[in-house]
């Protein structure tokens, strides 16, 4: 997150994720707000306290602060480094370093959760879901984007736990057995990842026509944009998981 090439891309706004490239959008902030906005969709009412779990470096939860007043937001992530970076965008937030698995609120703490883009990282994301449930109010909503591995790839680990899933519909049943009354789930792979490489192509380009890369780097970034491509087995899955009331 913190390495020049990420900052640059993001732009110092504290977003890092796909974003969700709708027609039109030509940036990576915008796609991230985009992002945002998709996920907030799924909340009508726009009120009460909700919780932003693995927080990043702040971007998101800042941009609940176009709708939510900052003594109802709480910010949570397991990094003290990335805090910092949320209490300098945000700063009359609550922000807390906690473990998404192991959520240390009372029940029925929070009117709404939402995760962006971390899920995947969670030892388990299974676990993560049984406390969001528990911590929701009656009513409550638990919305996220979530990277969802649906075939097995040799040698996958490091920051990504094994959690392969047989599809979107094992997928929908990991909110369900935490007692989830109502799941809806987009599948915005297309949006989402495949929009990123696009525009990650786009900026490669660009980047060959005024010279600030070679023919030769342009060609080997290209190479391995396409090897991951090729290698992919994920989908993108926007979620809204509802607490019965």
């Amino acid at each position: 997150m913190y390495r020049p090439r990420p900052v640059h891309r993001f732009a110092g706004s504290g977003f890092h994720n796909y974003g969700y490239w709708a027609p039109g959008v030509r940036s990576q902030v915008e796609a991230c707000e985009q992002l945002m906005e998709r996920l907030l969709d799924f909340i009508p009412a726009k009120e009460g306290t909700i919780l932003d779990v693995a927080c990043g470096k702040g971007g998101t939860t800042r941009y609940l602060l176009r709708y939510y007043d900052p003594a109802a937001v709480t910010g949570v992530n397991i990094s003290a480094k990335q805090l910092d970076s949320c209490r300098e965008l945000a700063p009359d937030c609550t922000f807390l370093e906690m473990n998404a698995t192991d959520l240390r609120f009372a029940d029925c703490s929070f009117d709404n959760i939402v995760c962006v883009e971390a899920a995947h990282h969670f030892v388990t994301r299974a676990e993560f879901i049984r406390e969001a449930y528990r911590v929701l109010a009656p009513g409550g909503r638990l919305v996220l984007s979530d990277i969802v591995p649906i075939r097995s790839k040799p040698g996958q680990g490091g920051s990504f736990p094994r959690q392969v899933l047989s599809s979107l519909d094992a997928y929908r049943e990991l909110y369900t057995a935490a007692g989830f009354d109502r799941v809806d789930i987009v599948d915005a792979t297309n949006e989402c990842i495949l929009g990123f490489r696009r525009h990650t192509m786009r900026l490669l380009r660009r980047k060959l026509r005024r010279g600030a890369i070679d023919a030769a780097t342009f060609r080997q970034r290209r190479a391995r944009q396409r090897r991951r491509a090729r290698a992919a087995a994920n989908a993108y899955a926007l979620v809204c998981a509802q607490k019965a009331g």
